[in-house]
């Protein structure tokens, strides 16, 4: 009996002790998101952000978009935080509480967007992070081109033709690193700074550098982004560069936005010529450029400081459905020469679908 008592005593205890043991803390990842368009004689200048809330205090562990950096205010107006250019804010905390992000415009920038991403700790069921990113991202390519020199475990040298896919094979010719701002060229309009920009041009008649990337593994139920800080010159009147989801042997396009000065075409187009879905085109000046291709589908939207057209997949001018590996490709295709691509800063990755 006084065994049996004993056996009634510990498990009443162990039953006590997990009715009373707090819930494991969890891990939830809170998202703001605020963008800045400058003024313009027509037009006011813009500035919006979407509010965010923290339900415990939250730390910094990753921001993206087009602004070198931005600030933090909370819901009465009162700034926060300030993230200075150059330095990495990730890390800084911030007090549970609703908050609004907004970029900050670099010299030269017409528009500018920033994501922050702040980790907190709940007690209640979220849901798992993802084991390759807690942030349902893989970063698949970066690259600001600051070494000087093309990074070949990056990038493969191409050559742009005009034919079939429009990117053959070739030495790359073409195909430069250069600091802006270290000739009178339109180059020094890069934010006032020496930076490194990768520049595709035509040097020779009808055929031009290209670059492509080494080949990428389509991540089921992803979307592939491509963000890029980009500028174009056309050096006649029938320049058609473009950024493009290419096969692996580079013989087919799954998708592409093109940059098209052609005849009585001027515009940016999700697609080829003739797409339905076009944007102004913006010709000589940097602008920030985003290209979201979905490989289930072959949908592709580009967008463009700001404004967004999307060309569904399938059709004459809709992408194509990709399976197996593929590339990114750039050039700066033109009949003639004088024609250019340049890149500030590109970076590639997968994210879910909203």
């Amino acid at each position: 009996m006084l065994l049996e008592k004993r056996i009634l005593v510990i498990l009443a205890l162990g039953a006590l002790l997990a009715v009373s043991a707090p819930a494991p803390a969890k891990q939830v990842i809170i998202e703001g998101k605020g963008s800045q368009q400058r003024g313009t004689p027509t037009s006011g200048a813009k500035l919006s952000a979407s509010p965010f809330t923290l339900p415990s205090t939250g730390t910094l562990i990753n921001f993206s978009g087009t602004a070198e950096s931005f600030w933090i205010t909370n819901a009465g107006g009162k700034t926060v935080f300030t993230s200075a250019p150059g330095k990495n804010p990730v890390g800084f905390t911030l007090a549970a509480g609703a908050y609004y992000v907004y970029p900050n415009l670099g010299a030269g920038m017409n528009y500018a967007d920033v994501i922050v991403q702040f980790q907190c700790e709940t007690g209640g069921p979220v849901p798992s992070p993802s084991p390759t990113s807690p942030l349902g991202k893989t970063t698949v390519l970066f690259d600001d081109f600051e070494r000087g020199t093309l990074d070949s475990s990056l990038w493969e040298l191409r050559s742009a033709t005009g034919k079939g896919s429009s990117f053959g094979s070739g030495s790359g010719v073409s195909v430069h690193i250069h600091r802006s701002g270290q000739d009178g060229s339109v180059l020094s309009q890069l934010d006032g700074q020496r930076e490194s920009i990768l520049v595709i041009t035509q040097e020779a008649a009808d055929r031009g550098g290209a670059v492509v990337t080494k080949p990428i593994t389509p991540v089921p139920g992803k979307l592939l982004k491509i963000t890029k800080r980009t500028m174009v010159h056309y050096g006649g009147n029938h320049f058609t560069g473009i950024t493009a989801i290419l096969s692996e042997d580079l013989s087919r396009v799954f998708g592409q936005v093109t940059y098209a000065h052609y005849e009585a075409m001027n515009c940016f187009y999700a697609g080829f010529l003739k797409s339905p879905a076009t944007l102004p085109s913006i010709w000589n000046t940097w602008f920030s450029e985003y290209l979201i291709f979905d490989p289930t589908t072959g949908d592709i939207t580009l967008q463009v400081n700001g404004a967004s057209a999307t060309l569904k997949g399938g059709g004459k001018q809709g992408g194509v459905p990709v399976k197996g590996p593929f590339r990114v490709g750039m050039h700066a295709y033109g009949w003639g020469t004088g024609h250019s691509h340049s890149i500030d800063s590109i970076r590639i990755e997968w994210i879910n679908k909203i």
